[in-house]
Protein backbone atom coordinates (compact mmCIF):
# COMPACT_ATOMS: atom_id res chain seq x y z
CA UNK A 1 0.00 0.00 0.00
CA UNK A 2 2.68 2.27 0.69
CA UNK A 3 4.27 1.61 -2.84
CA UNK A 4 1.10 2.17 -4.39
CA UNK A 5 0.42 5.43 -2.45
CA UNK A 6 3.78 6.86 -3.25
CA UNK A 7 3.25 6.14 -6.74
CA UNK A 8 -0.47 7.54 -6.85
CA UNK A 9 1.44 10.88 -5.43
CA UNK A 10 4.32 10.71 -8.13
CA UNK A 11 1.28 10.34 -10.84
CA UNK A 12 -1.18 13.80 -9.07
CA UNK A 13 -3.37 10.94 -8.44
CA UNK A 14 -3.46 11.02 -4.43
CA UNK A 15 -7.55 11.56 -4.20
CA UNK A 16 -7.56 8.19 -5.77
CA UNK A 17 -6.93 6.92 -2.19
CA UNK A 18 -10.06 7.30 -1.15
CA UNK A 19 -11.68 4.85 -3.43
CA UNK A 20 -13.34 2.28 -1.41
CA UNK A 21 -10.54 -0.36 -2.31
CA UNK A 22 -7.65 1.98 -1.05
CA UNK A 23 -9.80 2.48 2.20
CA UNK A 24 -10.74 -0.72 2.78
CA UNK A 25 -6.79 -1.68 2.74
CA UNK A 26 -6.31 0.78 5.20
CA UNK A 27 -8.97 -0.88 7.39
CA UNK A 28 -7.66 -4.56 6.63
CA UNK A 29 -3.69 -3.05 7.65
CA UNK A 30 -5.64 -1.96 10.78
CA UNK A 31 -7.42 -4.95 11.25
CA UNK A 32 -4.82 -7.97 11.03
CA UNK A 33 -2.39 -5.31 13.11
CA UNK A 34 -4.95 -5.15 15.85
CA UNK A 35 -6.99 -8.55 15.79
CA UNK A 36 -10.69 -6.64 14.80
CA UNK A 37 -11.98 -9.53 12.67
CA UNK A 38 -14.92 -7.33 12.22
CA UNK A 39 -12.91 -4.33 10.42
CA UNK A 40 -11.19 -7.22 8.77
CA UNK A 41 -14.85 -9.19 7.97
CA UNK A 42 -16.38 -5.49 6.78
CA UNK A 43 -13.72 -4.82 4.41
CA UNK A 44 -13.75 -8.34 2.89
CA UNK A 45 -17.05 -8.34 2.24
CA UNK A 46 -16.87 -4.76 0.43
CA UNK A 47 -14.05 -5.95 -1.47
CA UNK A 48 -15.54 -9.04 -2.73
CA UNK A 49 -19.08 -8.03 -3.50
CA UNK A 50 -17.99 -4.12 -5.02
CA UNK A 51 -14.39 -3.35 -5.44
CA UNK A 52 -12.86 -6.39 -7.11
CA UNK A 53 -16.18 -6.40 -9.53
CA UNK A 54 -14.99 -2.59 -9.64
CA UNK A 55 -11.92 -3.48 -10.57
CA UNK A 56 -12.48 -6.11 -13.13
CA UNK A 57 -14.82 -4.16 -14.81
CA UNK A 58 -12.81 -1.23 -15.22
CA UNK A 59 -9.99 -3.52 -16.52
CA UNK A 60 -12.88 -5.04 -19.23
CA UNK A 61 -13.55 -1.69 -19.92
CA UNK A 62 -10.18 -0.40 -21.02
CA UNK A 63 -9.27 1.78 -17.96
CA UNK A 64 -5.61 1.97 -17.28
CA UNK A 65 -3.96 1.34 -13.68
CA UNK A 66 -1.03 0.82 -12.24
CA UNK A 67 0.61 -2.04 -11.81
CA UNK A 68 0.39 -1.97 -8.20
CA UNK A 69 -3.29 -1.66 -8.61
CA UNK A 70 -3.68 -5.18 -9.09
CA UNK A 71 -1.68 -6.19 -6.39
CA UNK A 72 -3.53 -3.69 -3.76
CA UNK A 73 -6.46 -5.83 -5.04
CA UNK A 74 -5.84 -9.17 -5.44
CA UNK A 75 -3.08 -9.71 -1.92
CA UNK A 76 -5.54 -7.70 0.29
CA UNK A 77 -8.67 -9.63 -0.13
CA UNK A 78 -6.22 -13.41 -0.44
CA UNK A 79 -5.02 -12.38 2.98
CA UNK A 80 -8.00 -11.45 4.35
CA UNK A 81 -9.70 -14.62 3.10
CA UNK A 82 -6.76 -17.01 5.25
CA UNK A 83 -7.81 -14.40 8.34
CA UNK A 84 -11.18 -15.03 7.79
CA UNK A 85 -10.86 -18.45 7.58
CA UNK A 86 -9.22 -18.52 10.97
CA UNK A 87 -11.30 -16.54 12.80
CA UNK A 88 -14.41 -16.37 10.36
CA UNK A 89 -17.09 -13.72 9.11
CA UNK A 90 -18.61 -11.80 11.94
CA UNK A 91 -22.62 -11.25 11.59
CA UNK A 92 -23.06 -7.93 10.46
CA UNK A 93 -19.92 -7.57 8.35
CA UNK A 94 -22.00 -6.42 5.40
CA UNK A 95 -24.23 -3.88 7.16
CA UNK A 96 -20.70 -1.79 8.33
CA UNK A 97 -19.54 -2.35 4.60
CA UNK A 98 -22.42 -0.47 3.29
CA UNK A 99 -22.40 1.93 6.11
CA UNK A 100 -18.64 3.30 5.31
CA UNK A 101 -19.25 2.69 1.79
CA UNK A 102 -22.37 5.59 2.19
CA UNK A 103 -20.07 7.54 3.99
CA UNK A 104 -17.19 7.64 1.53
CA UNK A 105 -19.29 9.44 -1.26
CA UNK A 106 -20.05 12.73 0.37
CA UNK A 107 -16.44 12.28 1.84
CA UNK A 108 -14.98 11.50 -1.82
CA UNK A 109 -17.65 14.60 -3.53
CA UNK A 110 -16.19 17.16 -0.72
CA UNK A 111 -12.46 16.22 -1.03
CA UNK A 112 -11.75 14.85 -4.43
CA UNK A 113 -12.06 16.52 -8.56
CA UNK A 114 -15.03 15.89 -9.75
CA UNK A 115 -12.99 14.58 -13.09
CA UNK A 116 -11.55 11.64 -10.46
CA UNK A 117 -15.25 10.57 -9.53
CA UNK A 118 -13.66 8.74 -6.64
CA UNK A 119 -16.98 6.27 -4.93
CA UNK A 120 -18.89 7.44 -8.35
CA UNK A 121 -19.61 10.62 -6.17
CA UNK A 122 -19.45 12.99 -9.00
CA UNK A 123 -20.88 11.45 -11.87
CA UNK A 124 -23.20 8.06 -11.63
CA UNK A 125 -22.76 4.48 -12.99
CA UNK A 126 -23.78 4.96 -16.47
CA UNK A 127 -26.23 1.79 -16.45
CA UNK A 128 -27.78 2.27 -13.72
CA UNK A 129 -28.51 5.94 -14.50
CA UNK A 130 -29.94 5.30 -17.91
CA UNK A 131 -32.42 2.90 -16.36
CA UNK A 132 -33.60 4.68 -12.84
CA UNK A 133 -32.66 8.65 -14.06
CA UNK A 134 -34.48 10.01 -11.16
CA UNK A 135 -32.11 11.53 -8.37
CA UNK A 136 -33.97 9.60 -5.65
CA UNK A 137 -34.35 5.91 -7.64
CA UNK A 138 -31.00 5.86 -8.42
CA UNK A 139 -29.66 6.49 -5.30
CA UNK A 140 -32.24 4.17 -4.06
CA UNK A 141 -31.07 1.33 -7.12
CA UNK A 142 -27.82 1.83 -6.25
CA UNK A 143 -28.27 1.27 -2.20
CA UNK A 144 -30.47 -1.49 -2.76
CA UNK A 145 -27.66 -3.31 -5.58
CA UNK A 146 -25.08 -2.87 -3.37
CA UNK A 147 -26.69 -4.22 -0.01
CA UNK A 148 -27.94 -7.34 -1.75
CA UNK A 149 -24.17 -7.40 -2.97
CA UNK A 150 -23.06 -7.35 0.12
CA UNK A 151 -25.40 -9.21 2.19
CA UNK A 152 -25.09 -12.20 -0.66
CA UNK A 153 -20.99 -12.25 0.19
CA UNK A 154 -21.76 -12.57 4.08
CA UNK A 155 -23.75 -15.26 3.88
CA UNK A 156 -21.94 -17.01 1.23
CA UNK A 157 -18.67 -16.30 2.90
CA UNK A 158 -19.61 -16.90 6.02
CA UNK A 159 -20.62 -20.39 4.86
CA UNK A 160 -17.28 -21.08 3.25
CA UNK A 161 -15.17 -19.24 5.27
CA UNK A 162 -16.40 -20.77 8.77
CA UNK A 163 -15.03 -24.24 7.50
CA UNK A 164 -11.82 -23.52 9.09
CA UNK A 165 -12.61 -21.10 11.77
CA UNK A 166 -12.12 -21.85 15.48
CA UNK A 167 -15.15 -21.80 17.58
CA UNK A 168 -15.45 -17.98 19.49
CA UNK A 169 -14.92 -18.17 23.20
CA UNK A 170 -16.95 -15.00 23.61
CA UNK A 171 -19.96 -16.58 21.65
CA UNK A 172 -22.74 -16.40 24.60
CA UNK A 173 -24.58 -19.20 22.75
CA UNK A 174 -21.97 -21.65 22.91
CA UNK A 175 -22.09 -23.21 26.40
CA UNK A 176 -19.73 -25.95 28.06
CA UNK A 177 -22.25 -28.72 27.30
CA UNK A 178 -22.52 -27.88 23.78
CA UNK A 179 -21.17 -30.29 21.50
CA UNK A 180 -20.07 -27.90 18.91
CA UNK A 181 -17.69 -26.09 21.77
Amino acid sequence: MALHTLLKARDGLLPELLWGCNVSDVALILGFAFEWPRVVGAAFVWRVALGEPGFLAGLGSGQRYAWTSALVHLVPTVLAALYLRRSGLPRGSAAWALAVSLALVPLSRAWTPPDFNVNFAHRRVAFLEQAFPGRWSYRFVSVLLAGAALAAVEVVGGRLLARGAEPDSRDIRRTPHDPRA
